[in-house]
């Protein structure tokens, strides 16, 4: 009897250690009179392919100097018996796919990559909202709910009058363009997964305060200083 399995792996800082420790991990529990094969292989965003059968590949200097793409790791006792893990630095959802026709090796296994892959540092789900079939809706919803605060600070606290037409752009058209912005921003700088490779390293997570900032600033050039125009120009 076959027996296989695939995990989803999503919304994780995934350290060198993480993936060094899954392969050990996976290896300690094939029988140790067996042979068994390791491939792994480290593809990089400039093109470059570097691919080795030991952990020792993750102490290259590439993993400092090059932008990490992908990560993929091959394991085979036979052909019966076979683990794939594909981790992906971009909107692509990583994964681990078990097969083995062995119950007891595929149990074992199985609750090690489970193991593993909890282990692994959860990443902000603000990270997660441009892989989400609700995430535009939300920014889209938070956009909407600050014009609305703008507006009635502006009018009611600051006493100045907003024509129409910027309140009906405001609330019809500027939450879509922002929501799109944001969304896209997102998926570009914030993969699914993030890898963290040392902070000497270029794979590294990108920093909440970068991302905040930059929103903030889109939202101070494209709200707050058309509204101040407005103002200054009655």
């Amino acid at each position: 009897m076959k027996y296989k399995k695939s995990y989803k792996i999503e919304g994780k800082v995934i350290a060198k250690k993480d993936i060094i420790n899954m392969i050990e991990n996976v290896l300690d529990k094939y029988p140790k009179e067996k042979d068994i094969s390791i491939d792994i292989e480290a593809k990089f965003k400039d093109g470059s392919i570097i691919s080795d059968n030991s952990c020792g590949i993750f102490d290259h200097t590439y993993f400092e100097k090059l932008q990490l793409n992908e990560v993929s790791i091959h394991i085979r006792q036979n052909y019966s018996n076979e683990i794939h893990v594909f981790i992906y630095n971009d909107s692509i959802y990583s994964s681990a796919t078990i097969e083995s026709d062995n119950n007891k090796l595929y149990n074992s296994i199985c609750f090690c990559i489970d193991e593993n892959i909890n282990l692994m540092k959860k990443q902000n789900n603000l990270y997660l909202l441009s892989c989400k079939s609700w995430g535009y809706f939300v920014i889209s919803f938070s956009i909407l709910l600050l014009e609305l605060l703008i507006i009635f600070a502006t009018e009611y606290i600051f006493k100045v009058k907003i024509p129409s037409v910027l309140i009906y752009l405001m609330l019809i058209l500027m939450p879509n363009v922002v929501a799109t912005y944001i969304e896209r921003y997102i998926e570009k700088h914030y993969p699914i997964n993030q890898f963290f490779f040392g902070e000497n390293s270029v794979n590294k997570p990108s920093t909440e305060k970068s991302f905040i900032f930059k929103i903030a600033s889109f939202i101070l050039i494209n709200i707050v200083i058309p509204l101040l125009i407005t103002y200054l120009t009655k």
